[in-house]
């Protein structure tokens, strides 16, 4: 960013990252079976591949003393967002073991977010995986 001589930014840089889901032929072999995806992100147009064996992904806040937030129920102010959003979590539904035939329905968060997600029937071994990330660029400004 340039300041001028007052501190105040007069110009920034911003970078948008978007995270998605997409069929891929660079999926290995165990993924390649039309019920999981690539995990992706996209930096400035640039999409670069993460986590191959994707079936869906979910992004929750924890807000105030609410508990979890679907960030899209909340249109925050930036005060409120400063205030407001203690972490932020991703959860990643992976294939995680090979074919059984047992399982089916769906797999539940075992924590305060009580996130669903259905499961293909009797197919795979499925695993939730959580990523917490504390925002740290909105303490203290």
């Amino acid at each position: 960013a340039s300041c001028a001589n007052n501190g105040n930014c007069t110009q920034q840089s911003c970078n948008t990252i978007e995270y998605y889901l997409y069929n891929s032929t660079a999926q290995s072999d165990y993924c390649s079976d039309g019920e999981t995806y690539m995990l992706a992100r996209k930096v400035n147009g640039t999409s670069q591949p993460l986590i191959d064996c994707v079936r869906d992904f979910r992004v929750m806040y924890e807000w105030g003393n609410d508990g979890c937030k679907d960030p899209t129920a909340l249109s925050p102010t930036l005060d409120e967002l400063k205030n407001n959003l203690k972490e932020i979590y991703i959860y990643i539904l992976l294939k995680e073991g090979k074919a059984v035939s047992w399982l089916n329905g769906t797999l539940t968060t075992n924590d305060n977010c009580s996130l669903e997600f259905p499961i293909p029937e009797g197919r795979y071994r499925w695993r939730i995986v959580k990523l917490a990330v504390e925002p740290m660029n909105l303490k203290g400004q």
